[in-house]
């Protein structure tokens, strides 16, 4: 068995969303691939029988406390608060990472939705043996929709500022231009890892065809020639595939 990766986000499956769905193919993922994972969420359930699972209610944005928090920092306000949840946050993921070898924190330091979390993590980077990775999907400091929200100083800063230790990966091009420029870093400092597609569920491909599929090797085939008719000898298949 390979070390253990674990995956943080507010929330996790089987709740819906964008990030959750890419939360769960990447635990199913490294787990196929040997790797020992859990998926650290403020609300969600175990949803696989080879990844663990751990609740830390105040990781997920919606928490009554949390929700107290950002309402005060909306308004520029930094209560007591939000230190000690900060803090309790804080011993909760030390404890928690203790045993990973890395940690892919998705949005959670780019993004306003619970930045007692973003703190907390800030607080325990330099301490922890865990190599954290920011999955960058949004970003609070470039979206009008939020920066009415956001203020300079402590901790806003904490999700425009590069973190010391941190890796950084961006789902596009695009977004790997926007993270670079958010951090005032190089670009090639971020590493573009683009979402992928289960071929299998895109196209609805029964298991009668995707057994066949892998059998002769057919997404690995480039070109793939499909050819919807019966095979016969005066059609001259052999002759058309020598000549494309």
């Amino acid at each position: 068995m390979k070390g253990l990766v674990s995956i943080l986000h507010y929330a996790s499956p089987p709740i819906v969303g964008g990030v959750e769905s890419t939360i769960f193919h990447h635990a199913r993922l490294l787990a196929g691939h040997g790797f020992q994972v859990k998926v650290i969420s403020g609300r969600g359930e175990k949803f696989h029988p080879e990844v663990d699972y751990l609740c830390i209610p105040e990781i997920d944005s919606r928490h009554p406390e949390v929700q107290v928090v950002n309402e005060a920092l909306a308004s520029g306000e930094i209560s007591e608060n939000f230190y000690r949840l900060r803090n309790r946050l804080a011993s909760s993921l030390r404890d928690s990472l203790f045993n990973s070898q890395v940690c892919i924190v998705h949005n959670a330091l780019t993004l306003h939705k619970n930045l007692t979390l973003t703190a907390a993590l800030n607080q325990i980077s330099d301490v922890v043996d865990c190599r954290l990775v920011s999955w960058s999907h949004d970003f609070a400091w470039q979206d009008p929709l939020y920066t009415p929200n956001l203020h300079m100083g402590y901790p806003w800063d904490l999700l425009r500022t590069p973190w010391r230790g941190v890796k950084y990966v961006a789902v596009s091009e695009d977004r790997r231009a926007q993270l670079a420029d958010l951090l005032n870093v190089a670009s090639d400092t971020i590493q573009v890892i683009t979402p992928g597609v289960d071929i299998y569920a895109f196209l609805e491909i029964g298991d009668l065809v995707q057994a066949l599929t892998e059998k002769l090797g057919l997404l690995e085939a480039d070109p793939l020639l499909l050819l919807p008719a019966r095979i016969t000898r005066r059609k001259n298949i052999e002759f058309a595939i020598r000549v494309t």
